[in-house]
């Protein structure tokens, strides 16, 4: 009888136990996921400690890389196609590493915003702050990784951070503003954990920080400077089709300038290369094996030799549409006709006399690199041979073009191109040896210069530029924020290979005077700041 009523009494117990020990799955999910704290005996409330404190600290200076990472990725789309061609130059196999290396970042993102959630969520619920070692170790991982590729793109690819910088201009108003919404977001984990706080000087201490942060945040907006902080914008930068219309057809190919020019294109841009019986023939690459079925045809016997060493009777014979379709380098097959296809597969390599002759009956001009090949000179050659072959080749392209009717203002000739006797065409400075001045480009009778991403140059530099009548071509626009950025900054044209999206832009992305500017910044600095206090206030 006794035994019988104990045994009733523990049931009774455990059943009262159990009824108070309800599974919380949400918070459970949330300790599990982020300190493998599965068990609500596990789920601490006590004070974070100092080690863990330290953690979180090495999470946030993760989190700060792979969003910068991330936005470095996300400026550099404009020139993913040239990331994609450096690593076909080393692999010899077409890949679209930057899709691959964009993915790749953006997991990595969504994991550590996935994390700073989970944090955020502890700070709600009041659990103390714990991640777990695993949690620890991919962190490490991919402060490792990042950096190992800011090493290897600064020194394989340079051109990315001013890319970046330049990004700012475009994206800079915007990002100030969602950052001033988070931190106005984060007043109320501050009012709450001032709740908590037993000492005055540690409530003091939170609040002055906070408010710290919160006033560097709201007078950095200030120093935010963009070329499209102007109330009139000058008119839209012409095209220079670099390589033809080469995101919708075959690079450096009939079909491609043809498809330029239906899109508006005032300028065609090629390069150059010499065949071994003498023929210019349009050609970017070393070697035919990119661009061609040369690696197809006998055996790939010929798949790394240099234009300088075969003959344009064999080179003529090459399919230099094919590949387009085959690789799809921008993702541009889908918008193509079945006729448009059947065209490109129809595209041999052509010589320079073609585009003359295409840009004469079109009435546009022409912009080329003269790119002559030393590997056919032998290994005896002397600089000062190697010197003269190049101003050889140089009158050559010269003498082709002076023997057509085409104007010769329409030959943007590149000042780099040293030739025997002064040309009369149109010269173009350059800027891969640096900024010029222009005292430097009116000694020179430059009135044209061709720059790479001098965006970054908009300000007295470019307004010196205008005032003495030198116009601005900046080298290779295909985002449209970057094109956005090069209209509100006045440059007169662009060298693009996606002119077919280019050109249906009616306006720049977006511009404001700066008079709207300052009252968005007082706007959003009186409202954060209104809100932030009210909420403080009203958790204390």
């Amino acid at each position: 009888m006794i035994s019988h009523l104990l045994r009733k009494m523990r049931g009774s117990i455990k059943r009262k136990i159990q009824s108070g020990y309800r599974h919380h799955y949400v918070s459970q999910c949330i300790t599990g996921c982020l300190g493998c704290r599965w068990k609500r005996y596990r789920q601490s409330r006590h004070a974070t400690r100092w080690e863990h404190i330290l953690w979180i600290i090495y999470f946030l200076v993760t989190l700060a890389f792979i969003v910068f990472w991330f936005l470095y990725w996300i400026a550099i789309k404009n020139d993913s196609n040239n990331i994609n061609w450096y690593v076909f130059e080393k692999l010899h196999k077409w890949l679209d590493v930057y899709r691959l290396v964009l993915a790749l970042t953006g997991t990595t993102f969504a994991y550590l915003l996935l994390i700073a959630i989970l944090l955020i969520s502890h700070l709600i619920l009041g659990y103390q702050l714990y991640i777990h070692i695993l949690h620890r170790g991919v962190f490490t991982l991919i402060i490792i990784m990042c950096v190992i590729f800011v090493i290897l793109l600064s020194k394989i690819y340079k051109e990315g951070y001013p890319l970046l910088n330049q990004s700012m201009m475009a994206m800079a108003p915007f990002v100030w503003m969602l950052v001033v919404v988070f931190l106005t977001g984060c007043s109320w984990l501050v009012g709450n954990k001032y709740v908590t706080l037993q000492e005055k000087v540690h409530k003091a201490a939170l609040v002055t920080i906070y408010a710290i942060i919160m006033l560097f945040c709201y007078l950095f907006a200030i120093g935010i400077e963009s070329p499209c902080f102007t109330s009139q914008i000058s008119a839209k930068p012409r095209f220079v089709a670099h390589r033809g219309a080469s995101a919708i057809g075959p690079e450096n190919t009939i079909y491609s300038f043809n498809k330029a020019l239906e899109h508006g294109a005032f300028v065609l841009e090629s390069d150059v290369v010499q065949t071994a019986d003498g023929e210019l023939i349009l050609l970017h690459d070393k070697t035919f094996r990119r661009t061609t079925n040369i690696k197809d045809i006998e055996g790939g016997k010929f798949k790394n030799t240099e234009p300088c060493a075969l003959n344009y009777s064999f080179i003529e014979t090459l399919d230099a549409g094919s590949w387009f379709l085959e690789q799809d380098p921008f993702r541009t097959k889908s918008s193509l006709t079945d006729v448009e296809k059947a065209e490109i597969r129809k595209q041999k390599i052509p010589r320079l006399s073609d585009l003359v002759d295409l840009a004469t009956k079109a009435n546009v001009s022409i912009l080329f690199d003269l790119n002559r090949s030393t590997a056919c000179d032998g290994k005896n050659a002397t600089s000062e041979e190697t010197k003269m072959r190049d101003i050889h080749f140089n009158d050559q392209a010269r003498e082709i073009i002076e023997n057509s009717k085409l104007p010769k203002r329409n030959v943007w000739w590149l000042e780099s191109a040293k030739t025997s006797k002064p040309i009369e065409f149109t010269l173009v400075g350059e800027g891969k040896s640096g900024y010029q001045t222009v005292e430097e480009l009116k000694e020179k009778k430059i009135d044209l210069v061709n720059y790479q991403h001098i965006v970054s140059r908009y300000g007295e530099d470019l307004k010196a530029y205008k005032y003495n009548n030198i116009s601005t071509n900046v080298y290779v626009v295909d985002a449209s924020w970057l094109f956005s950025v090069c209209w509100c900054a006045g440059i007169e044209s662009v060298t693009t290979n996606e002119i077919q999206n280019l050109s249906k832009l009616a306006s720049p992305d977006w511009r404001m005077s700066k008079l709207v500017w300052r009252i968005l910044i007082a706007i959003f600095t009186v409202l954060s700041a209104s809100f932030a206090t009210l909420v403080i206030v009203c958790s204390a």
